[in-house]
């Protein structure tokens, strides 16, 4: 891993409670912690936030408690923070939405997102991300269609 990389607690309700009797108390906790490393960092240096909305393998499948989406996305609104959501476990239907970003009422910027094609039996899986238009224009001005619609073929199936 780089050096310029740091890192913030995740929103685990069962472990990451200090006296909070409220899930938006630990919401807001763990939000204002993560403007604090941006602070620390300094505002303008920190390019992206990378964040499963579901907790992955190391939580267990675990959601953020509800608010906590949304305050970060106020934060990352607030210092032009791109909020990129991991959600190759938990999208494309797994938790009763189509994302599981639309539960919490927010959207990132970029979405990282698999799939497997014909049913969940099936070797054929397909990954992709999804990003807001707005940003696909700025990457169309920056290095043009070649770059920015760019795709590769990897498949780990022997």
């Amino acid at each position: 891993m780089t050096p310029n990389v740091s890192f913030v607690d995740p929103c685990y309700a069962y472990r990451m409670k200090e006296g909070e009797k409220m899930d938006t108390e630990l919401a807001g906790r763990l939000a204002s912690r993560f403007e604090d490393e941006i602070l620390r960092v300094a505002p303008g240096q920190v390019a992206r936030l990378v964040t499963e909305t579901v907790g992955g393998t190391t939580l267990g499948c675990v959601p953020a408690v509800e608010g906590y989406f949304g305050n970060i996305w106020d934060i990352c609104d607030k210092y032009g923070v791109l909020l990129i959501l991991d959600e190759v476990i938990c999208g494309m239907g797994t938790t009763g939405s189509m994302h599981a970003w639309q539960q919490e009422r927010f959207a990132g910027q970029i979405s990282r997102l698999s799939a497997r094609l014909l049913g969940r039996a099936s070797f054929l899986s397909l990954g992709f991300c999804c990003t807001r238009i707005s940003l696909m224009y700025c990457l169309l001005g920056l290095v043009g269609w070649h770059m920015a619609i760019h795709s590769r073929y990897r498949d780990p199936s022997p």
